[in-house]
């Protein structure tokens, strides 16, 4: 085997190699990125829940509160003053509770949709590989047949 060929192929070789780790290594990147993002959306989700609990607690002291300064005062427990303050605290929870819903739903629906999105590039870098060494491939087989002597 002449050195022309011998390089050739050696090169080759190395290109392909290197196109197709180079894919992979890109690919387990999108792969890592894709988990965060779906290890965010779990985080989203929970801490909605916990959040939701506090607000919760929260209201139900604050009723606890009112009762017990309204009873103090004289007024009882189920006074007209106290039971508007009362819903006014609980409708303000309530739109509190929507509110902060939504915004954890968009934020996990906005992770779970870029993780969807780097899976997609994952499968992406690697068709770009193997696209990227048969390329290499072909590049290296034109160069061995320019190399061969005409015949003619």
């Amino acid at each position: 085997m002449d050195p022309f060929t011998a390089l050739t192929i050696a090169s080759v070789g190395m290109s392909v190699y290197s196109s197709i780790a180079g894919a992979k290594e890109k690919a387990r990147a999108y792969r890592l990125q894709a988990e965060q993002n779906r290890i965010k959306a779990a985080e989203i989700a929970r801490r909605k829940e916990v959040n939701a609990d506090i607000l919760k607690e929260q209201a139900l002291q604050v009723q606890g509160t009112q009762a017990v300064m309204s009873s103090a005062a004289g007024g009882g427990a189920g006074g007209g003053a106290t039971l508007m303050s009362m819903y006014k605290n609980f409708r303000s929870l309530s739109e509190q509770l929507i509110e902060n819903d939504r915004e954890a739903e968009f934020a996990q629906r906005a992770a779970l949709l870029s993780a969807s999105e780097t899976d997609r590039l994952a499968t992406q870098s690697i068709k770009a590989g193997q696209f990227s060494a048969a390329s290499d491939l072909l590049g290296g087989f034109r160069a061995l047949s320019d190399k061969e002597p005409s015949k003619g």
